[in-house]
This record gives structure tokens, C-alpha cells and sequence, in this order.
């Protein structure tokens, strides 16, 4: 059970980007294909956005370290060996080699929502050797820079570094704006905000198409790293004005991980069943199993903190 304390804009708004990344998931057909890119286009910068704002600055050490690696790391493997199981049985135990070498190389794992922990620790590790706020910024760029060179001299994702280069931006804007009172903006601004930026999310993808963090899909580098900021800070902001600060909405964000470890198996159970899923019951249905998730980390959030990547609950 997670302590009961006060739920905040931050929770509305990783509340937000965990249900979209589960209707993400789910398969579009052609006439819904657009609000897959919409989706696209922002809900991992917002993850990565938020797990900046929340960064304490900390400088290498082999202790922190190994902090890192048992938050996120463990999980990994946690969650691709519980979900290789029925993975496997699916595929009649076709298939055990390949995707054992791709669990390992972070190349399409098993349970391939869970490259976001090992990014998220290379984004973690990079900002280590951040000394300054004037480093964050260096390193982003040369992330940028790194993509860039991407571009033409292609190489396939290995141990999610690549979206780790994608990622860290996103990461170092929400650091440094972390100090900045987004709760404290009028309200009076909310709807003509909401407004400018869906118009400039429509533009973007109506130019630029669909994008892919992890695969490293982007037509433009700045300009997605522009609107994925612009929509981040946004959420962020609006979250402050909407009627969703409740225990369930508090619970859900904070035990993310185990959404984001968990939800590919239930995605791979109704597109085996219910292959031809329209948009609208995709759209309540994974609001469902979004809020559903409140009673499964309700009851673990304590008993089994490794599964939070935490050695204890808090």
C-alpha cells in the first residue's frame, strides 16, 4: 500500500502518459492510425520529462550505481522472465535463442515496453558526470548530435543506448525546470493553452508523421524534440487544473513500473482474442485497465517493493 499522501499534478500527469502508453499499445487500423501518432509523439518525452523533474542531482559513484542498477535494471529482467513464459508457449518454444540474445541486447525483448528501464538507466548514468546545469545541456546536445549521425550511418538498437540519446532532452528539460512553480500559473490560460498546443501537434504529425523513441523513427530531431518538449510541459501544467486528484490516480502513477512491466502480456492477450479492436473500445478499455492496476499495486507496493525497484517501500 502506498502512504497517504497528498496526490499532486505529477501524479495526474504520469497518470496521463501510463494510460496513454497502454492504448499506444494497443493495434490501430488505418482509419485510427493518426491518433497513434499523435500518441507517438509525445507520451514518451513526457515520461522522460517527469522522471527529470523528479531527479535528485547526484555524481558518479560506484555506490549510486549500483543503486541505479537494482531499480531499474532488476526490473527488467524481472518482468522479461515473467513474461517469457507465456511468451514462449505462445510460440511453441520456437523461438527461445532469438529472443534470449534480444532479452540481453535490449533489441525488441520479449517484453519490449521494458527497453524504457534500461534507457532510463543510461539517461540516469549520463547525468552523473553532469557537474553543472551547463553540462546537462552540453551532453543533450551531443545526444542530438548522435541521433543526428544516426541518420546516416544506421545502427540497430543494442542495450537501448540509442533511445537513451533520444530520451536524455527530455530528461535534462524537465531537470531544469523542476525548480519552476507550473502550479502556481492561472488557470485562466489552461483552455487557450490546451488549444495552441493540440494545434501544434496536429501540425506536427500532419508534416512529420509517425516518430518512435526506441526505434529511433524521427523525420525531423528538432522538431521532435520541440513539440515532444512543448506537450510535455504542457501536461504538466494542465494537470494542476484537472478534477482527477484522487487515491486511485495517486496510486496508479506511483506504481508505474509495474504497468509498464505488466501491460504488454494483457495487450498480447486481446489482440490474440479480439484481433479487430476499434478505436473507441480501445480507448475504454485501456482506461479500465489503467485504473484496474490501482488494486494490484495497492495490495504489492509494500509486500514486493522489487518489483518498484525499490529495496523498500516508502
Amino acid at each position: 500500500m502506498i502512504k497517504k499522501e497528498e496526490c499532486n499534478y505529477l501524479d495526474v500527469a504520469r497518470f496521463i502518459g501510463i494510460y496513454l502508453v497502454i492504448l499506444g499499445h494497443f493495434p490501430f487500423n488505418e482509419s485510427n492510425v493518426f491518433f497513434e501518432k499523435l500518441i507517438y509523439a509525445f507520451h514518451m518525452p513526457l515520461f522522460f520529462f517527469i522522471s527529470g523533474y523528479l531527479h535528485k542531482d547526484t555524481m558518479f559513484s560506484l555506490p549510486i550505481l549500483k543503486k541505479i542498477l537494482y531499480s531499474l535494471i532488476v526490473p527488467y529482467i524481472i518482468y522479461n522472465v515473467v513474461f517469457i513464459v507465456p511468451h514462449f508457449i505462445r510460440y511453441d518454444f520456437s523461438i527461445i535463442v532469438e529472443d534470449l540474445k534480444n532479452i540481453c541486447l535490449v533489441r525488441f525483448p520479449a517484453n519490449i515496453p521494458t527497453w524504457f528501464f534500461v534507457s532510463l538507466f543510461w539517461v540516469k548514468v549520463f547525468s552523473m558526470f553532469c557537474k553543472s546545469k551547463q553540462m546537462y545541456i552540453i551532453i543533450s546536445l551531443l545526444c542530438v548530435v548522435a541521433l543526428y549521425i544516426n541518420n546516416f550511418f544506421p545502427y540497430p538498437e543494442t542495450f537501448g543506448i540509442k533511445a537513451a540519446f533520444a530520451a536524455f532532452p527530455f530528461f535534462v528539460i524537465g531537470f531544469l525546470l523542476k525548480d519552476k512553480p507550473f502550479k502556481l500559473i492561472k488557470p485562466k490560460y489552461s483552455t487557450f493553452i490546451f488549444i495552441i498546443v493540440l494545434f501544434l501537434l496536429i501540425v506536427f504529425v500532419n508534416k512529420y508523421g509517425y516518430v518512435n523513441m526506441y526505434l529511433g523513427i524521427f523525420k525531423s530531431i528538432v522538431f521532435y524534440f520541440a513539440i515532444g518538449a512543448i506537450v510535455s510541459i504542457a501536461i504538466v501544467y494542465l494537470s494542476n487544473f484537472l478534477p482527477l486528484k484522487n487515491n486511485i490516480i495517486k496510486t496508479v502513477s506511483r506504481g508505474t513500473m509495474l504497468i509498464v512491466g505488466t501491460h504488454w502480456i494483457i495487450i498480447v492477450f486481446f489482440t490474440h482474442f479480439t484481433p479487430n479492436l476499434n478505436f473507441v473500445f480501445s480507448v475504454v478499455i485501456s482506461l479500465i485497465i489503467t485504473l484496474l492496476y490501482y488494486f494490484p499495486i495497492y495490495f504489492t507496493y509494500r509486500k514486493f517493493p522489487i518489483l518498484y525497484g525499490k529495496t523498500k517501500s516508502k
